[in-house]
């Protein structure tokens, strides 16, 4: 039987450390008759049982090309020898980029936005590794970032295989709150990215009702639900393990997120935290993302306890 091969862009490498490598490695872990290729525009080295080959575009390659066309923007590389090919920041380097995902000002985001735009990350390489892999099927999250979906067009240009996406946060609707003008002009031009990438998409994923609803109105594609898989045997194991320990009447409830923090998930985060601490809980969230002082700060005042970056088997423990 032939397998079916998917192609999948991200941003971020699919790795077990985070929340994207987590869940897409919940999707499609154990599924035999599948063959998976990656692209994506990040730094890291991929880590899971998924995928075959990988095209990773990193922000420092596109800049080293803009200055010499001959060092490649983009390199493909199997995973057998991903820890070896893959790009990933030395001690100093991450240190600064970390500083930048958290000042993460309009100004600083559209900086990135134009590298992005004026490089070429439409490579030689980066077609070759489409067409050689040969995609069936595309199934890809669908980001609030240009570069990603301009990639998405032209890997379905390419290719004119069916696309599917995935959405799992509110990255389109006009139902947000800010006084910036910044932050408007930005959603306006997003938006229109948005539409162009899942133009002519068989299917978009959502997370919930209301999603799925929203979004089949605004983009005229039909919506499903799609969610992440739970681990039974991990809940089991944990059920007996806590119904093994005395009771305790007066012990707090722990509630746990772990996840991004991205797209302003840590307001709604703020939010859920002071309504759980008002009812003598406390909320954990535990997340790779790089925060700033001002929202540890809002997360210590909505009694949220920040845990920074663990794995996952740590945060299945709390």
């Amino acid at each position: 039987m032939k397998k079916i091969k998917i192609l999948v862009i991200s941003n971020t490498a699919w790795s077990y450390d985070n929340s994207f490598g987590m869940t897409y490695s919940a999707l499609f872990e154990g599924m035999p008759d599948i063959t998976i290729a990656n692209i994506y525009c990040n730094y890291g080295v991929p880590d899971n049982s998924c995928v075959k080959q990988y095209f990773q575009i990193t922000e420092k390659s596109i800049i080293k090309n803009l200055k010499d066309k001959n060092s490649p923007s983009g390199a493909a590389f199997s995973a057998e020898n991903a820890a070896r090919a893959a790009i990933s920041l030395n001690k100093q380097d991450g240190n600064i980029h970390n500083n930048l995902k958290k000042i993460r000002f309009q100004l600083v985001m559209w900086g990135r936005d134009i590298i992005w735009f004026f490089s070429r990350w439409k490579s030689p390489a980066l077609k070759k590794f489409v067409t050689d892999f040969a995609p069936d099927v595309i199934f890809t999250p669908v980001y609030y970032m240009f570069h990603t979906n301009r990639i998405l067009r032209y890997v379905r240009e390419l290719t004119k295989v069916p696309t599917l996406c995935y959405i799992s946060d509110d990255i389109y609707t006009m139902k947000q709150f800010s006084y910036s003008p910044l932050f408007w002009i930005d959603r306006i031009l997003k938006r229109k990215s948005i539409r162009g990438a899942v133009k002519n998409c068989r299917c978009i994923y959502t997370v919930c009702d209301a999603q799925s609803e929203e979004y089949s109105k605004a983009f005229k594609v039909p919506c499903k639900i799609l969610f992440k898989p739970a681990d039974g045997e991990r809940y089991i194991s944990r059920k007996n393990e806590c119904s093994e320990k005395p009771m305790q009447t007066h012990r707090k409830k722990v509630f746990v997120y772990a996840g991004n923090l991205g797209t302003d998930r840590w307001r709604t985060l703020a939010a859920v935290g002071r309504e759980v601490s008002l009812r003598k809980g406390v909320l954990k969230v535990y997340s790779a993302t790089a925060v700033s002082r001002r929202i540890r700060k809002i997360f210590l005042k909505s009694g949220i306890e920040f845990m920074g970056k663990v794995s996952p088997e740590e945060a299945a423990r709390a």
